[in-house]
C-alpha cells in the first residue's frame, strides 16, 4: 500500500489500522505541523508505538518503544528497512 500525499490522509488511515488490530487502543497526537504528524499508541504502562510522518519527502518511522527504549523499528529512509530488536543499524526487512 502506498503511502498518501498528505498528513491527514495518513492519520486517517493509520487510525483506521489501528482500530482493525488493536480495537481498544487509543491514537494520539503527540505533534503536528503543517507537513509533519507524529502519532503514538499507548500499549501498556511501559509500552508504545511513535509513528512519524512528513508529508513534504513521504517519510514514515513507526518504533516500538519499552522501558524508554526502542526494541523495533521500521522507515523509508533510503529505503524501507527495519531496525530489529535494540540495535540501531538497519537490516533489510523482507516485503
Amino acid at each position: 500500500m502506498p503511502l498518501p500525499d498528505d498528513r491527514d490522509a495518513f492519520e486517517a488511515a493509520f487510525r483506521a489500522a489501528v482500530a482493525a488490530v488493536l480495537p481498544s487502543a487509543t491514537v494520539e497526537v503527540v505533534a503536528r505541523t503543517l507537513v509533519v504528524i507524529k502519532l503514538r499508541v499507548d500499549l501498556d504502562a511501559d509500552r508504545f508505538i511513535d509513528v512519524f510522518f512528513n508529508s513534504r519527502n513521504r517519510r514514515a518511522d513507526l518504533s516500538l518503544i519499552e522501558g524508554g527504549k526502542r526494541v523495533f523499528g521500521y522507515d523509508n529512509l533510503g529505503d524501507w528497512h527495519c531496525h530489529p530488536g535494540r540495535s540501531t543499524g538497519a537490516a533489510r526487512c523482507v516485503r
